[in-house]
């Protein structure tokens, strides 16, 4: 019994050194949400003009090819996560230690560690976010997917919420399994920024963009033309973040924001766009051309 009890105290202070030191690690990566130098570091970091970009594009969906300009190896897990990964591997820890402790070795201890640890790894999953370089950077016809995801809607329709005139929407439904990390979806400056309550049906679903709680940017491109991108809520994802402010100048290189857990973004475009895309298309953040707008 006193090995067993000195093998725990000693187990459970490595537990709280690796949190402690992977708690370290983000607030060093990242630095405290409310202190203003971080705050200048994460505009600096998300609304920078980057220098790269081309422009590689073609006149049809049919004959669309681009080479995208990211390297899915180079990956790092998003910012959003440090809370929750830290909580996570507390919890899971002192679980599996306790249970190690009263029942053994047994079969249920290691069926339960198996667990923890792949509800971690996809937890990881979940919030990674790859470094990407937009080929469409400084194209100021081009509007890029702000998301990955899969194309749910092409529609023309009246909105009356912010722009108050007819738009074409185009729709991104993200599934839990998507990289949820959301890009500008043109260059130009954030005109408009806003936030609205309300429900959390099912992302996938049409009235979701008027019924559910979302986030609203506009973007002000160089020739005049605005770009309504909607971040909405879905029934799993209820937080939304948002990085962008009014007066940022924003690159389709940096981060809009973010959702958690499964959700959908909408891009309402002026008529006479041309829609690079079609109806179940997969795109891809940052990389994947939606429209052209007109000249």
């Amino acid at each position: 019994m006193g090995n067993r009890i000195l093998h725990l105290e000693s187990s459970i202070s490595q537990s709280v050194a690796l949190c402690c030191n992977l708690k370290r690690i983000f607030s060093n990566s990242h630095g405290p949400k409310h202190n203003q130098t971080a705050r200048e570091d994460e505009k600096k970091r998300y609304f920078c003009i980057s220098g790269h970009g081309g422009r590689a594009y073609s006149s049809s969906v049919q004959s669309h090819r681009i080479h995208f300009n990211y390297d899915e190896n180079d990956m790092k897990v998003h910012k959003e996560s440090t809370g929750l990964l830290v909580s996570m591997a507390t919890l899971f820890t002192g679980i599996c230690l306790s249970l190690f402790y009263f029942l053994g070795a047994s079969i249920v201890s290691y069926l339960v560690m198996i667990i923890a640890i792949f509800l971690y790894l996809l937890t990881i999953n979940f919030f990674r976010c790859p470094k990407r370089h937009s080929p469409f950077a400084n194209d100021d016809r081009a509007v890029v997917a702000p998301a990955d995801g899969k194309i749910v809607a092409i529609e023309e329709v009246s909105e009356n919420e912010i722009l108050h005139e007819r738009c074409i929407q185009v729709s991104i439904f993200m599934s839990i399994f998507n990289v949820h990390a959301n890009w500008f979806p043109c260059e130009g400056k954030v005109t408009h920024v806003s936030h609205k309550n309300g429900h959390f049906i099912a992302a996938y679903l049409p009235k979701s963009s008027t019924d559910n709680e979302r986030s609203a940017i506009v973007i002000k491109t160089e020739k005049g033309a605005r770009i309504l991108a909607r971040q909405i809520a879905g029934a799993l994802a209820r937080r939304i973040v948002t990085y962008a402010e009014v007066g940022d100048i924003c690159s389709v290189d940096a981060h809009m924001g973010f959702i958690k857990f499964g959700s959908r973004v909408d891009v309402y475009l002026p008529l006479g766009s041309q829609v690079e895309v079609k109806m179940d298309q997969k795109t891809v953040g940052n990389q994947t051309l939606i429209a052209r707008l007109p000249e």
